[in-house]
């Protein structure tokens, strides 16, 4: 990135608190994300053409792509197996797996009711909406979830004592 202007600076300070703004509604912790947010800035005054719109709206959407980018180069198991150790109840949660690497491990392990039933819950269906698609009674579906959801501990447990 070139250096900025004068005029760009001054920019930069007027519209400091586009950074906090950001990291507010996106509850980013400001004292981790402050660099790259406050760079994104930077790049969003740069760039900015008046004519095109707000200078908050296209700083808040660099600053996500920023955000996107650091979140893609991120690729630590640990803070994986972290969320997950710690709330192996949280829905979410799997949904993160399944876009990680220990997803070939995981379903290796799982047979296809099982693959079926974690799809449907991933995709944000309700156990009595899975119940219904599969013709499954909601016991059935819950107890297969609670099964998966072993599995994917067992998967996270050996891949941190690297069995």
């Amino acid at each position: 990135m070139k250096p900025l202007t004068t005029q760009q600076q001054s920019v930069v300070e007027r519209n400091h608190n586009l950074i906090y703004g950001f990291a507010h509604l996106y509850d980013l912790p400001i004292e981790t994300f402050y660099d790259i947010l406050s760079l994104s800035l930077c790049k969003a005054v740069q760039y900015y053409d008046e004519s095109k719109g707000k200078l908050s709206t296209y700083a808040y959407a660099i600053m996500y792509s920023d955000m996107c980018e650091y979140y893609r180069q991120q690729k630590k198991y640990h803070k994986i197996q972290q969320n997950v150790k710690k709330d192996l109840t949280n829905d979410e949660t799997y949904g993160i797996i399944f876009t990680h690497d220990l997803t070939h491990a995981i379903q290796q392990r799982l047979t296809d009711t099982q693959k079926n039933v974690l799809h449907y819950f991933t995709q944000g269906y309700k156990q009595a909406e899975i119940a219904r698609m599969l013709n499954q009674s909601e016991s059935n579906i819950h107890q297969i979830l609670k099964r998966c959801k072993k599995v994917v501990k067992e998967v996270l447990d050996e891949y941190e004592t690297g069995d």
